[in-house]
């Protein structure tokens, strides 16, 4: 009999504080059909589970891939809740599929949360994920970030809203999510590229086992994590409060931040806050690349940016290049207009408010009806930036900011038609805020969201 009972299990989840309704990621493998039958069981306890859906994403990488998310779907009505497959649409099928197939699930299964008002989505990671990534890391020369433990909750942030992510199988090993299936009389379905030791994953699992004789078993390893997690939430509050102390962020966008401080910092804890605000106004979700981060560092140490640089989406540039006698330490990171005009929010009837490129809360007041059919939050681009700079001038505001970081602010289109520009807060100088009113058919406010540092590594993502 397995060691894994409901009780137990209902004791890790409810430590996660899980927020109904609930999204279970269900591929089908023994442990996510361990995780959705345990779900169902708990919530049925509660009387709950209408609120629990089982999201299947079909990659289109397998021809079986369609017939098993049907599987699944016939599984999760036979408990009793909802089901609903997600499909990639364009699979990548060269390079590194693993990678590529991961970021367009996560991509799936938050949109779908956000659109139905799921806040919390549960994954089935468990102990032996957290030894697997743990190896992973270590030979893909990992610092203390890449080879910190999975969190039991994770915040995912995408342009849309935020989701939970919940990891509540994270003390159990996969076998006793398989003796656990065994006493349901559950079956589960064997992806075959789980052995296919053309993937990384499959070689470290064999791999595994060579350690397992040698002493270094799944247990050591994962208690390895959890001290680089500690050393890694350490260096991170170091990197926050360096972050307060340096910075300081515009309302349309951009930061300024002091580079004496952040490089008198110790270097890891700078490159920390240095990647925090590449992130920050690129609208990025991952880091820079560690070397072209570094890179930069030693650049700023040197004084050697001169008229700029490029980097994760960003400009970083003196602050002296656009305003008179400041002093020389401080530096501009601002939105880069390259890659930005992929980046369209549309809006559908009844909204008043869009994330945008995740630096701008862009909110509208004034008739819409007209618009709906095509109406879409896009960069004002080179014709936005000379038209919003006609404005401002006929305001006598007159604003000193370049043209490239006007170009990168959102506009109200219709085709190619720029129908409202921002109304608010544009910037006279780096500092001083100069707001400019006018009232056209529709009004356009904008507003930079504000910076969060959280425990999200800023030198690569987390996740098996």
């Amino acid at each position: 009999m397995s060691e894994l009972t409901l009780s137990d299990f209902a004791v890790q989840l409810e430590t996660l504080d899980p927020q109904l309704p609930l999204a279970i990621a269900v591929s089908g493998g023994a442990d996510s059909v361990a995780l959705m039958c345990l779900v169902c069981q708990w919530a049925d306890k509660k009387g709950e589970l209408s609120k629990i859906t089982a999201l299947t994403i079909n990659h289109n990488l397998r021809i079986e891939a369609q017939v098993e998310a049907a599987r699944v779907a016939g599984w999760a009505q036979e408990l009793g809740i909802s089901q609903q497959i997600l499909t990639w649409k364009n699979p990548v099928k060269e390079g590194n599929v693993q990678a590529l197939a991961r970021d367009a699930r996560y991509r799936l299964l938050t949109d779908w949360c956000v659109e139905n008002g799921c806040c919390d989505l549960l994954t089935a990671h468990h102990l032996d994920d957290q030894a697997e990534t743990f190896l992973l890391r270590l030979i893909r020369g990992s610092g203390v970030d890449g080879l910190a433990a999975m969190a039991p909750v994770r915040m995912l942030s995408f342009p849309n809203g935020n989701v939970r992510l919940l990891r509540p199988l994270l003390k159990y090993h996969k076998s006793e999510l398989k003796v656990y299936l065994s006493d349901c009389d559950r079956t589960w379905i064997d992806d075959p590229s789980n052995d296919d030791e053309r993937f990384s994953r499959a070689k470290v699992r064999k791999l595994k086992e060579t350690f397992d004789e040698l002493g270094l078993g799944t247990k050591r390893l994962v208690e390895t994590a959890a001290r680089m997690s500690q050393a890694r939430d350490a260096l991170e509050d170091a990197a926050e409060r360096l972050i307060e102390k340096v910075t300081r962020t515009s309302p349309i966008g951009f930061l300024s931040f002091d580079a004496v401080p952040l490089l008198s910092a110790p270097r890891d804890i700078g490159l920390r806050a240095l990647s925090r605000l590449l992130i920050y106004s690129g609208g990025a979700v991952y880091p820079p690349r560690y070397e072209r981060l570094n890179r930069l560092y030693d650049e700023l140490a040197k004084g050697e940016i001169g008229q700029g640089r490029t980097l994760h989406g960003c400009r970083v540039m003196h602050v002296g290049n656009l305003v008179d006698g400041v002093e020389s330490g401080h530096y501009l990171v601002a939105r880069e207009a390259r890659d930005l005009e992929q980046v369209v929010e549309v809006l559908s009837k009844g909204m008043e408010q869009v994330v945008w490129d995740r630096r701008f809360c862009v909110t509208f007041e004034g008739d819409l009806e007209d618009l709906l059919r095509s109406f879409e939050v896009r960069m004002l681009g080179k014709e936005g930036a000379i038209q919003l700079r006609k404005t401002l001038v006929e305001n006598n505001q007159g604003s000193k900011l370049p043209t490239f970081m006007l170009e990168t602010l959102p506009g109200l289109w219709v085709g190619s038609e720029l129908v409202a520009l921002p109304t608010n807060v544009v910037e006279d100088n780096i500092g001083s805020h100069e707001w400019v009113r006018e009232v056209p058919k529709i009004s356009l406010n904008i507003e930079a969201i504000p910076m969060k540092i959280g425990k999200v590594s800023p030198f690569g993502h987390e996740g098996a």
